[in-house]
């Protein structure tokens, strides 16, 4: 399975860090989806200084970051779920 995280908001956390929601396959946080004590979603949040002038290379590895474990963690899935 191919997995494709994408970022699905930005906002500005404080005057000096930005902050961006990342979702891979579609898995956002909900109340539908999602409990207080128990997630079944891949959504995260990178936040970044607005000083760092390099906020794309540091986004593409957050993203891969969130890809991998998002893999991890269907394939843990998948293995409980027999």
């Amino acid at each position: 399975m191919s997995h494709e995280p994408q970022i699905v908001e930005a906002k500005q956390v404080t005057n000096e860090q930005v902050s961006y929601r990342i979702v891979c396959c579609g898995e956002s946080c909900s109340q539908e989806t999602c409990r207080r004590d128990a997630h079944s979603c891949e959504d995260s949040w990178a936040t970044l200084s607005i000083h760092d002038d390099d906020h794309e290379s540091k986004l593409k590895a957050y993203k891969q970051e969130v890809a991998a474990r998002h893999e991890k963690m269907t394939a843990w899935r998948h293995k409980n779920s027999k």
